[in-house]
């Protein structure tokens, strides 16, 4: 192959990892904003006017199941669940992935960056080094969800 084609080969999975990673951020800003109004419709349901009375609680003994039974109803995630889930969309791991296939996802993100980096020395050296940052953060993170113990030697200081 010559130079050029193994340029715009690295420069195409560069910005098919950028395009990802971008995908991964709107869907968390999208999710945020969702959650956000819908806390405010919540607030803006339960606030009652002064002068009316607080409405009555639902009588237990007059609702009942429908026929179709009991719907399952969402349980709100916790922030680290939310901080699992993204990190794991950047490494491209499920959510249940052991750690060994969390490393073995980081090693080769960080080797096709690595390709990457040393292919393309140009204006694309930044993007190279942000994903590698992003790349590292998730990692560390989901490492440390996993392992709580794993992290306890990078701390130590001699």
């Amino acid at each position: 192959m010559t130079w050029p084609r193994i340029r715009n080969i690295a420069l195409s999975q560069l910005r098919a990892l950028k395009d990802r990673l971008d995908g991964i951020d709107a869907e968390i800003e999208d999710d945020r904003l969702r959650a956000a109004m819908a806390r405010r419709d919540a607030e803006r349901e339960l606030d009652v006017p002064a002068g009316f009375p607080a409405p009555d609680p639902p009588n237990a003994a007059v609702t009942s199941v429908p026929e179709s039974g009991p719907q399952s109803v969402p349980v709100a995630e916790t922030p680290e669940e939310r901080v699992v889930r993204r990190h794991c969309k950047v490494l491209n791991v499920p959510e249940s992935a052991p750690l060994s296939e969390i490393e073995a996802a980081y090693r080769q993100l960080i080797e096709r960056l690595d390709a990457i980096g040393s292919d393309i020395q140009t204006d694309a050296s930044g993007t190279v080094e942000q994903i590698r940052q992003r790349v590292d953060e998730a990692y560390l993170a989901l490492r440390a969800a996993r392992n709580p113990v794993a992290g306890r030697f990078d701390k130590l200081e001699l």
